[in-house]
């Protein structure tokens, strides 16, 4: 056998996490649902907590999309390319490996935004000191959006 016919064939191989990511992406969906929709009894829980399960929600619901557009992604580019008719979303549609890059780091920074707003509802201010370091998260925060946001001319 031809050693680039086997390298060929063994690109298939990257169905395994193709189909593992789009499996873990519907998981993580039906968890955060049957969790927060219906295991959970708002009567019995304070304002507070109600808030921090429904930012819990919004953080799994991102992981469970940045799952699925790398597994689409990784279809797109390493076994075919899908069409461009198609009735996919365009978000879901990567052309390349930068454009993959820029769209899981923004899912990631967005999922890490979410985790300091939920560690912030429970963060408890004492002295001084801890109300100038939440301060300085809070600024460093702004800072990265307004960084990260800014068009390059």
């Amino acid at each position: 056998m031809n050693f680039e016919i086997l390298i060929e064939k063994f690109r298939y191989i990257i169905y395994i996490p193709i189909i593992t990511l789009l499996l873990t992406g519907l998981g993580i969906f039906l968890w955060t649902i049957r969790n927060y929709l219906f295991l959970t009894d708002i009567r019995n829980l304070s304002e507070k907590e109600i808030i921090i399960g429904f930012i819990s929600s919004f953080d799994l619901f991102l992981l469970g999309i940045l799952a699925i557009i790398f597994a689409v992604s990784l279809y797109e580019l390493y076994i075919k390319e899908i069409d461009k008719n198609s009735k996919l979303p365009k978000a879901l549609i990567i052309s390349n490996l930068e454009e993959l890059k820029g769209r899981v780091a923004k899912l990631i920074y967005l999922i890490l935004l979410i985790t300091l707003f939920k560690v912030a509802l429970y963060f408890k201010i004492e002295t001084s000191v801890d109300l100038f370091l939440f301060s300085l998260s809070i600024l460093a925060v702004s800072l990265s959006i307004y960084f990260t946001s800014r068009r390059p001319n």
